[in-house]
This record gives C-alpha cells, sequence and structure tokens, in this order.
C-alpha cells in the first residue's frame, strides 16, 4: 500500500470513528490533545462533534470541557493558599531548626494533604485522566502549578505529615465530584 491510500484510510477511520465516541471519551481525548498542545487533534474532536436541532456541539461534551476547567480553577485558586501557609510554616522552621511543628500546623498541613489527594482521586477516578494532565490541559502556560504540588507533597513527606481523611472526603464529596455530577447531570448521554 502506497503511503497515500494509507492517509486516506486513516482519514475514513476518523470519519467514522471520532462521530462516534462518547461524550466523556471525545471530552478525555481533548484533554490530552490540549495539553499537547495538538491543535490538529482538537479540531477534529471539536468537528466531529455530534450536532443536534440547537446546532452547538454535544452540550454533554461541552458541559464536561467548562466544568472541568471551573473544578481545576477552584483546586489551584485553593492551592495558591495553601503553598502561602506552606512557605510561612517553611520560614517559621528556618529562623528556629530547633522549632517542632506544633499540632495546630500538623492538623493544617494534614488537611491541605487530603485536599491535594482529593483532587488526584477526582481526576482519576470521575474523569478518568491523571490530575498532571488537566492541570496542564487548562494552565500549562504556567508549569509551576504541578511544580507547587510536588514540592508541598515532598514537604509534607518530610515532616511525616498524614492525610486528613474528612477533609479529603468532604472535598472529594461536596466539591469536585458533586459540581461534577450537577453540572452534567443533565446532559448524560
Amino acid at each position: 500500500m502506497s503511503i497515500k491510500s494509507n492517509m486516506n484510510s486513516l482519514k475514513k477511520m476518523n470519519a467514522i470513528t471520532y462521530p462516534k465516541l462518547s461524550p466523556h471519551e471525545r471530552f478525555r481525548k481533548f484533554i490530552k490533545a490540549y495539553a499537547n498542545n495538538d491543535e490538529g487533534q482538537c479540531k477534529k474532536l471539536v468537528d466531529s462533534c455530534p450536532r443536534f436541532l440547537y446546532q452547538e456541539s454535544d452540550r454533554a461534551y461541552t458541559e464536561r470541557i467548562q466544568v472541568s476547567s471551573d473544578i481545576v480553577s477552584t483546586f489551584l485558586l485553593r492551592l495558591m493558599e495553601y503553598d502561602k501557609i506552606i512557605s510561612i510554616s517553611k520560614l517559621t522552621i528556618l529562623v528556629d531548626d530547633k522549632l517542632k511543628l506544633s499540632g495546630a500546623e500538623k492538623r493544617r498541613l494534614s488537611e491541605i494533604y487530603g485536599f491535594l489527594l482529593a483532587f488526584e482521586e477526582f481526576c482519576e477516578k470521575i474523569i478518568g485522566l491523571d490530575s498532571v494532565i488537566i492541570i496542564k490541559a487548562w494552565y500549562g502556560y504556567d508549569k509551576r502549578y504541578n511544580q507547587i504540588i510536588i514540592k508541598i507533597k515532598d514537604y509534607l513527606m518530610l515532616n511525616q505529615v498524614e492525610p486528613d481523611k474528612e477533609t479529603k472526603r468532604q472535598w472529594l464529596e461536596n466539591v469536585f465530584k458533586s459540581t461534577w455530577e450537577q453540572r452534567i447531570l443533565d446532559y448524560r448521554p
């Protein structure tokens, strides 16, 4: 087979396969392509999205795109607040290296750890993507966010902080998961 006939076969396969993607499959493929700056793949996914009488892209898909962006923005805003708390904690310890973390500081760090784990679990189990990919998709131009997460986790492990299970449950169930489900409930296939 020639290269030209292979390309034509691939185009025909894409023309058949892309419209049959479920909203969630299309969403996941779009996020991965967007995170990798693959404009061609993004365009194919958007252009092949099923159209309905209202003449817009599939609402189940577009709502997933919007709600994922909103959730990641909420996560990053809170992450920046937590990063400030960690920075203050580090500075305090640097000033007096004999100073140990107090019980209140450890509890706050435990809450931060629960928050981070809730977001990671939400991304992996509900969305079906690694949290690094979804952050990269929406804020890839600013590489500091994933670096901040790594630094915070290193600090938490260095100080042997255990994640607060209740904080994790609340963020996972009452914020991330419930926001996702409420926003896409009306747009399930």
